[in-house]
C-alpha cells in the first residue's frame, strides 16, 4: 500500500513537470493574448522626426510599452547597439520604469547615439528578459571638419524654411532637422548638436517650462539661436523666451521694398517688382544688442549675446519663399543661418584630468601653513646658529630639518590619498548662468589604487552623464567621401568595458557599478540644467573696439572669488592679473597662442565654441560636490565660472584683432589639421592649402579695406617657401567638369602688397568681396619648393615645414548700424 501510493505521487510529479515543459514550448507559439506580461509596442532612437543623429552627441529614445497585467510592472528598459569593429560602445543606458496596472506608457530619456546604425530595447522584469523591440535604424551624420547641423523648430503649415542642405553650396555638408510640438527637447544637451538653431513659428502653448529651458540653456551653452519670423517674435515676447530677445515687438505692418537691403546687397530686388507685400516687424531696441541692418528707425536684424551664444532677431520672414526671387537669399542663409564653426576637441581636457590625478593641489591657505610651519624652525635654528657662532652646525642641522620636512609632507600627502578605498578624483566643471537660468559641464576622472566598482549618482534630476566621446569619429561611415579619405580615416578603438548610465524612476542618473582597474583611472562628463540665483551683478567688464584695435581697461570683482582669470577670445586666450581685486591685463606678452596658454585654460578654449570674448574666473576645491554618494573622496577639481564681455564700438570703421578672428580648416589637405594655430605640413611638391578665416557675427557686414595676415613658420632644410593669400569673392558655379558643386572657386587671387617681418599685409578694392555676409573668408597658403629633385632620404627633413602662429586681422567700414552700440 505505501509503494502504490509513493508510485502515483511520482507518477503526479513527472506529469507535472512534462504539462509546465509544454506550456513553455507552446507560449512560443500562442497568441500574445494569451500570454499575459509587458511588451514593447514601439521603439525610436532620433531627434524629433527625424532619424539622423551625429555621431557621440545627445538625443532621445521614445519606447511605448503596454503592461496589460492587472498589477503594476516595474521594469528595467535597457537600449543595446549594435557594435561592430567600426562602431564602439561606449555607453550603454538602463531605465527603471514602472507601468501602471492594465495601461500603455510612453517613455522618453535622453541617451547617447553610440556609433552605431541599428539599436534595440531589451525589457527586464524581476531580473528576466521578457521583451525585445525589433531594431530601429539610424542615419549617422559621422561629423568631422566641414559639416554644419541646423535645426527648425516650428509648427506652421504654411510657412517652411525650405530645404537649405539642397543649396550647391551645403550639398552633403549641411544637415537640417526640422522640430515640432510633441517632440520638443526636454534638455539642452539633445539640442548642443546643432550649429544653429530656428524659432520659425512654433506652437508655445505646446511648450512645458522643460522646452523653453532646453532652448535658453542651449544659447547660454554656446548656441546660435534665430528669431526668423515676426509673428513668432510677437508670440515669444509672451513667454518664458523673452530674456532672449533683443527686441520689444510694436506692430506688424505690410511693405513691398527695403532700403537697407537695397544698401547692403547690390543685387537686391524688391517684392514691388512682383507686385508682392511682406509682412515687417516694428520693433524697438530691448537691452544690449548690435544692429546689424537698420530699416529706418526699427532693427532689422539684431544680435545680441547670452550666456556664451548669441540670439538673433529678424523683422522680416527669414524663408526661401519671402526672398526666393529677391536675389540676396543664398547671402541671408549666410547671415542668419550658416556659419562657419571650429571642431571641438576634448583632447587637451582628457590630457588634463590625467595630470590633475593624483594628490591634492593644496590651496593658498594650506601653502602658507606650510610656509609658516617650516619657516619659522629653519628661522630659528639659522639664528641659534649666528648666535652660538656655530654657523657649520646649523647649517648642517637645517639641512636634516629640510630633509625631515620633506619626509612629513610626502606621507601627509600619502595618508590622505590612501583613504577612502584608495580612491582620487580631478575634474574640470565650466558654470555658466544669465537670469535664472544656469548650465554646466564637468569632465571628470576617477582613479583607483586596487580594483574597484563605485556608483556615482547625480544630484540634481536635470544632470545627464556619458561617456567622453572619443576625439576622432569614421569619416567614411557617411559615404560622403572620397575613397581615399575613407582609406586615411581613423579607426574608433573598441571599449572593452562600457559605461553603464542608469536612471532611476524618480528620473536621477547614475554611473553604475564604474569598473576601474588598479592603479587606473575611468573618464566621464556631466550635462547639467538647472535653476541659479539671479544676482545683481556690477557692470560687466568692457572691450573698447576703435580703428586703433580693442582696449580692455580691467574689472573690478570684488564679490567674487577665484584664483585665476583669462578672457576666451575666439582666436586665443588673455592673460590676466589681479590686484587689490581688481582684474587687469597681465604683463608682457598679452595674447596667448593656444601652445603657450595654461592646461587650464587650453582645456576651456579647445571645448567651447567661442563666439564673442568670455572672461572665465578659475577657482579650485577638493571634493566633487555635484554628485551624492561622493563625499569624502577628494582630488583636485577645478570650478570655472563663464562670463560674456560687455563690447562698445566708437565709429563706423573697426580694426577687428588677431584675438577675435577664427581660422579653421577648409579642405580635404587641411581637414585633419588639430590646431590651426600651429601644425606641420610635409610637401613632396608646390602645394596649396586652403583655410577658412571667420570674423565675429556682429561684424559680418564688414566692408574689408586692409587684411593682415600673420604667419611665422620653420623650415629646417631651408628648401621650402611658405606664403599666404586671400581668395577672392566665392563662386557658387562648380568649374566644368567637377561633379561636386561643394567645391568652392573663386573670382581670383590676391597677393599681399607689404611685407612687415612676419606680417603679409594686403589692401585694395579687391578685398571688398573677400568677406561674405557669414563673415567668412578663405586664405590660401602656398608651399613652394625651392629644390624638387632632392634625393628621398634629404626629403623628410628639407620639405617639413612647421608654423608657429597663423592669425588674421581685419579693418574696414562695417555696413551696419553698431555704431555706438553695447553690444
Amino acid at each position: 500500500m505505501y509503494s502504490y501510493k509513493k508510485k502515483i505521487t511520482t507518477d503526479k510529479k513527472k506529469y507535472a513537470l512534462n504539462f509546465k515543459k509544454i506550456l513553455f514550448l507552446l507560449s512560443f507559439f500562442l497568441p500574445g493574448w494569451l500570454i499575459a506580461g509587458p511588451t514593447i509596442e514601439r521603439v525610436s532612437v532620433r531627434t524629433a522626426m527625424s532619424p539622423r543623429v551625429e555621431d557621440g552627441s545627445w538625443t532621445e529614445l521614445r519606447a511605448v510599452l503596454r503592461n496589460p497585467d492587472k498589477t503594476d510592472a516595474e521594469l528595467s528598459l535597457r537600449l543595446v547597439s549594435d557594435a561592430n569593429f567600426f562602431s564602439s560602445r561606449r555607453n550603454v543606458f538602463v531605465c527603471d520604469v514602472l507601468v501602471p496596472a492594465e495601461s500603455e506608457l510612453s517613455y522618453l530619456t535622453e541617451v547617447v547615439s553610440d556609433n552605431s546604425d541599428s539599436y534595440r530595447v531589451e525589457l527586464y522584469q524581476r531580473g528576466n528578459r521578457v521583451a525585445v523591440s525589433d531594431n530601429t535604424l539610424v542615419s549617422r551624420i559621422a561629423g568631422g571638419r566641414g559639416i554644419r547641423t541646423l535645426a527648425v523648430i516650428s509648427d506652421a503649415d504654411d510657412i517652411s524654411l525650405g530645404s537649405i542642405a539642397m543649396m550647391p553650396e551645403y550639398k552633403d555638408r549641411l544637415f537640417q532637422n526640422s522640430i515640432s510640438k510633441g517632440f520638443y527637447p526636454q534638455h539642452y544637451a539633445v539640442l548642443s548638436s546643432f550649429d544653429c538653431v530656428v524659432l520659425l513659428r512654433p506652437d508655445f502653448g505646446k511648450m512645458t517650462e522643460k522646452n523653453f529651458k532646453a532652448i535658453t540653456d542651449y544659447v547660454i551653452a554656446g548656441g546660435r539661436l534665430v528669431f526668423a519670423d515676426p509673428n513668432g517674435i510677437m508670440d515669444a515676447a509672451m513667454t518664458p523666451l523673452a530674456p532672449l530677445l533683443s527686441v520689444k515687438p510694436l506692430s506688424i505692418r505690410k511693405t513691398n521694398d527695403s532700403k537697407s537691403l537695397k544698401k547692403a546687397f547690390a543685387s537686391f530686388s524688391p517684392w514691388s517688382a512682383r507686385g508682392n507685400y511682406v509682412d515687417f516687424l516694428e520693433s524697438f531696441p530691448r537691452g544690449e544688442g548690435a544692429d546689424i541692418l537698420k530699416e529706418g528707425n526699427f532693427p532689422l536684424f539684431r544680435v545680441k549675446k547670452y550666456g556664451a551664444g548669441t540670439v538673433m532677431t529678424s523683422s522680416y520672414l527669414l524663408t526661401e519663399n519671402n526672398f526666393k526671387e529677391s536675389g540676396i537669399w543664398p547671402d541671408l542663409v549666410k547671415l542668419a543661418y550658416v556659419h562657419e564653426k571650429e571642431n571641438l576637441s576634448y583632447r587637451q581636457t582628457v590630457e588634463l584630468l590625467d595630470g590633475l590625478i593624483g594628490f591634492a593641489i593644496p590651496t593658498p591657505g594650506a601653502i602658507r601653513k606650510i610656509l609658516f610651519i617650516v619657516l619659522i624652525p629653519a628661522m630659528l635654528i639659522l639664528l641659534a646658529g649666528a648666535l652660538s657662532r656655530k654657523g657649520s652646525m646649523a647649517w648642517s642641522a637645517l639641512a636634516i630639518f629640510a630633509v625631515l620636512m620633506t619626509f612629513y609632507i610626502f606621507s601627509a600627502a600619502g595618508r590622505q590619498g590612501s583613504d577612502n578605498r584608495q580612491i582620487l578624483s580631478a575634474s574640470v566643471e565650466k558654470f555658466l548662468s544669465e537670469d535664472y537660468s544656469a548650465v554646466s559641464n564637468a569632465k571628470c576622472a576617477v582613479f583607483s589604487k586596487n580594483d574597484t566598482s563605485i556608483d556615482i549618482k547625480a544630484k540634481d534630476i536635470n544632470y545627464l552623464f556619458s561617456a567622453i566621446p572619443p576625439e576622432n569619429k569614421m569619416l567614411f561611415q557617411t559615404n560622403k567621401f572620397s575613397q581615399k579619405e575613407a582609406f586615411d580615416a581613423p579607426v574608433v578603438p573598441m571599449i572593452i568595458d562600457p559605461m553603464q548610465i542608469d536612471k532611476t524612476k524618480e528620473g536621477f542618473a547614475k554611473i553604475a557599478k564604474l569598473q576601474i582597474k588598479s592603479n587606473s583611472s575611468r573618464q566621464f562628463q556631466m550635462f547639467g540644467s538647472f535653476y541659479g540665483e539671479k544676482k545683481a551683478v556690477a557692470a560687466r567688464p568692457e572691450i573698447i573696439y576703435s580703428d586703433k584695435g580693442y582696449v580692455f581697461g580691467g574689472y573690478d570683482a570684488p564679490d567674487l572669488k577665484f584664483e585665476n582669470a583669462g578672457i576666451l577670445f575666439p582666436a586665443g586666450i588673455l592673460s590676466l592679473k589681479m590686484e587689490n581685486g581688481k582684474i587687469l591685463p597681465s604683463d608682457g606678452k598679452e595674447f596667448w597662442g593656444d601652445d603657450l596658454s595654461s592646461n587650464i585654460f587650453n582645456s576651456l578654449r579647445s571645448e567651447i565654441v567661442v563666439n564673442h570674448p568670455l572672461l572665465a574666473l578659475v577657482s579650485k576645491t577638493s571634493d566633487m560636490e555635484y554628485f551624492s554618494g561622493f563625499e569624502g573622496i577628494r582630488g583636485n577639481h577645478a570650478k570655472v565660472l563663464i562670463m560674456p564681455l560687455a563690447e562698445k564700438f566708437a565709429g563706423t570703421r573697426i580694426k577687428i584683432p588677431f584675438e577675435m578672428i577664427k581660422i579653421m580648416s577648409a579642405d580635404n589637405t587641411t581637414r585633419t589639421i588639430r590646431s590651426c594655430r600651429n601644425f606641420s605640413m610635409f610637401s613632396q611638391d608646390d602645394m596649396e592649402y586652403r583655410f577658412k578665416f571667420s570674423v565675429p557675427s556682429v561684424f559680418s557686414m564688414i566692408k574689408s579695406e586692409r587684411i593682415e595676415i600673420k604667419l611665422k613658420y620653420v623650415n629646417d632644410g631651408s628648401n621650402v617657401s611658405v606664403v599666404p593669400r586671400i581668395a577672392g569673392k566665392v563662386l557658387n558655379t562648380p568649374a566644368a567638369g567637377k561633379k561636386n558643386a561643394a567645391t568652392p572657386e573663386f573670382s581670383g587671387i590676391i597677393s599681399h602688397s607689404e611685407k612687415n617681418g612676419n606680417v603679409y599685409i594686403f589692401f585694395g578694392d579687391k578685398l571688398s568681396d573677400v568677406i561674405d555676409s557669414s563673415g567668412a573668408g578663405t586664405i590660401i597658403i602656398s608651399a613652394t619648393l625651392k629644390n624638387k629633385s632632392l634625393p628621398i632620404e634629404q626629403k623628410m627633413g628639407s620639405n617639413q615645414w612647421t608654423v608657429m602662429d597663423f592669425a588674421v586681422s581685419v579693418f574696414g567700414e562695417v555696413k551696419g548700424d553698431i555704431s555706438g552700440m553695447n553690444y
